[in-house]
């Protein structure tokens, strides 16, 4: 979900889907994106947001979307090798990444792995 309209329709689905399952949900966005609606709602839905950028000259710095996230559990990694260790070890979450999908470009390799 790279904009409102796909975030709103990913976020009915973790609830439609995941009814019971613990949601951590590793975000960034592009500059020019308006990703303060999609801050709100994916923190509706998170039990926990992590934050994240990657090394893309349009991609929105990680501390500013903290600075916006409207949720209390939340946290600033930008470490790649963290993040996959975050994805890795969290068995009892459904974990979403979401927001640009160079993240997942990015992270993919990585994953299929």
């Amino acid at each position: 979900a790279h904009n409102e309209p796909g975030m709103r329709i990913a976020c009915e689905s973790l609830k439609t889907y995941f009814p019971n399952k613990k949601i951590i949900s590793i975000f960034t966005a592009m500059k020019d994106k308006d990703y303060t609606p999609m801050l709100e709602i994916l923190a509706a839905v998170s039990d926990e947001m992590i934050l994240t950028h990657i090394e893309y000259p349009r991609c929105e710095q990680a501390t500013t979307l903290h600075a916006l996230a409207p949720h209390s559990n939340k946290s600033v990694v930008t470490n790649q090798d963290a993040l996959l260790n975050i994805i890795k070890e969290r068995h009892d979450a459904v974990i979403f990444i979401t927001g640009s999908l160079y993240l997942i470009s990015a992270l993919r390799p990585y994953l299929s792995a």
